[in-house]
């Protein structure tokens, strides 16, 4: 039986190191990540607003704070209940002085106060969690934050049920820290974020179907967050053993198991995202409560899926059905989806999160082009008389031309449209 575990043991690391010669061998996508590589100010669909707790004022100093809990606890002991709030209140102090560390100290040991007096569950540490992630993001420790991140999101789990929107709140901040965290590059093996961040919705639309159902509406937000990771997935860029500066050293997964899962996510990305779409758009149709609107919307994500990977064919019936299915009456759903073309994913999928992306430099572009039905860019000339750098140049072009665009629609049908000119801001 023993030598039967080692061979399996053995077969198991071959399988990984060739997966992970696979992952290796990837080539770069030609798809440009909008909102990371090329972005838009004036795009209001990516005005990403990251959450951040909102520290409370306090009218007393650190050192006033110091001494009034070492009074306390020469009066009533070091676990008194009564500490937690002086302790949150100097965290507090010290956080506005700068002193990040310290401000963690507090909190931690406040942290440790909840636990010992009202238990591991207790919900008054999501807030001093919360805390201790801010300290840790200030004072540059990401392996830190990521860990305080973690614990958030589990101890929100044992609260809320998944139906419950405190516990919806709580999977779209903790997706958009594993977002963020993915995109700056912080672990050694990228692949596993990903893993985590669909398991994260598979496992809550699983739960939730459980308690509600599978046409649930309380599935939704978990549908609509799991598509954007796969757009995610779709450009995957491969692994690198180099170090980032904000590199953690963390490890989100569960090693050989994690890889290939995602190997199996990765070949069938497309799908992925397909048959979420489908699956939004079938809890819309069954509920009698949605409205013309949101039904196309679902419609829309679902095509501007298919456009992102070039299908026009799949993708324009849909466009034009979307149109259709609003309805006349909705003219300004219209005009703000279809009336000129728009960058695709829509959102804020690519966009950098609360991490730092790898160091980049920037620069401001401002191009003149046209889009056609397809959705393809054509037709492009430099619009700003101080043109950048060659290189910059041809980079530029580049990215532009490997932009997905949603097509303008008029009168219910996708046409060309001739001489845009907007800025992009450049990540290179």
């Amino acid at each position: 039986m023993a030598r039967g575990r080692a061979l399996g043991q053995r077969a198991a690391c071959f399988w990984a190191l060739l997966a992970c010669a696979a992952l290796q061998a990837q080539p770069l996508p030609p798809a440009t990540t909008y909102g990371q590589s090329l972005y838009r100010t004036d795009d209001t669909r990516s005005a990403w607003r990251p959450f951040r707790p909102v520290l409370p004022d306090t009218g007393n100093s650190a050192g006033a704070l110091e001494q009034h809990i070492e009074r306390q606890e020469g009066a009533v002991g070091p676990f008194s209940p009564t500490l937690l709030e002086p302790l949150q209140e100097l965290g507090i102090a010290r956080f506005t002085q700068g002193d990040f560390h310290g401000a963690g100290a507090a909190w931690s040991r406040a942290l440790h106060l909840v636990r010992v007096n009202e238990g591991l569950r207790s919900p008054a540490q999501r807030w001093l969690l919360e805390q201790l992630s801010e300290s840790s993001l200030a004072s540059g420790q990401i392996g830190q934050a990521d860990a305080h991140q973690k614990r958030l999101f589990a101890l929100a789990r044992t609260q809320w049920r998944p139906t419950e929107p405190a516990m919806q709140e709580a999977a779209a901040r903790y997706a958009d820290w594993l977002r963020g965290a993915y995109l700056a590059g912080i672990d050694r093996e990228r692949y596993a974020r990903l893993v985590a961040l669909l398991g994260l919705f598979d496992n809550l639309i699983a739960d939730a179907e459980k308690d509600a159902g599978s046409d649930s509406r309380a599935l939704l937000p978990y549908l609509r967050g799991r598509l954007d990771a796969a757009y995610l997935l779709t450009v995957y860029p491969g692994e690198s053993r180099n170090v980032s500066h904000a590199d953690a050293g963390t490890d989100p997964g569960e090693g050989s198991l994690d890889l290939i899962r995602f190997l199996e996510l990765r070949g069938d990305a497309f799908r992925e995202g397909e048959r979420t779409a489908a699956r939004i758009q079938a809890i819309l149709a069954a509920d009698a409560s949605a409205d013309e609107t949101e039904r196309a919307d679902a419609l829309l994500a679902q095509a501007d899926w298919y456009q992102w990977h070039r299908r026009v064919a799949q993708s324009l019936p849909l466009y034009e059905e979307a149109w259709a299915q609003a309805g006349d009456a909705n003219a300004t759903w219209r005009r703000e989806r279809f009336g000129t073309p728009l960058e695709l994913p829509p959102g804020i999928v690519f966009q950098p999160g609360r991490l730092p992306l790898r160091e980049r430099s920037d620069a401001e572009v401002r191009l003149r082009f046209g889009v056609s039905r397809q959705g393809r860019v054509q037709d492009v000339a430099w619009a700003q008389a101080a043109l950048p750098d060659e290189p910059v140049q041809a980079l530029a072009l580049a990215l532009l031309d490997a932009l997905r665009f949603r097509p303008r629609l008029e009168a219910g049908r996708a046409v060309d449209t001739p001489a845009i000119e907007r800025s992009y801001h450049m990540r290179y």
